[in-house]
């Protein structure tokens, strides 16, 4: 599935990349997720942190707005991170 932000010309790419995660939040809450966005741990900052109501599973949830291929360092970080924190899932959207 592609998704595409429009923010106004110029914009930084935070702004776009909070627009994502904004849209990917009432997703998942549409989803049954409790969603906790912008999570700041030692060291690093997780953009979307969910736990499903009916089953407890807890996902975490990286946000990227890129129009171009995501690289490899992303993957090796949401991977990472699952990993460490022992979530059951992670996502790249």
């Amino acid at each position: 599935m592609r998704i595409e932000t429009a923010a106004i010309p110029g914009s930084p790419p935070k702004v776009k990349g909070d627009l994502l995660e904004d849209l990917a939040a009432k997703l998942l809450r549409k989803q049954d997720y409790e969603v906790t966005q912008q999570i700041r741990l030692t060291a690093t900052e997780l953009d979307l942190l969910c736990d499903h109501r009916v089953t407890r599973k807890r996902i975490y949830v990286e946000c990227k707005a890129y129009r171009e291929n995501v690289n490899a360092g992303v993957l090796k970080n949401l991977l990472g991170t699952v990993i460490h924190k022992g979530y059951q899932e992670g996502w790249l959207i």
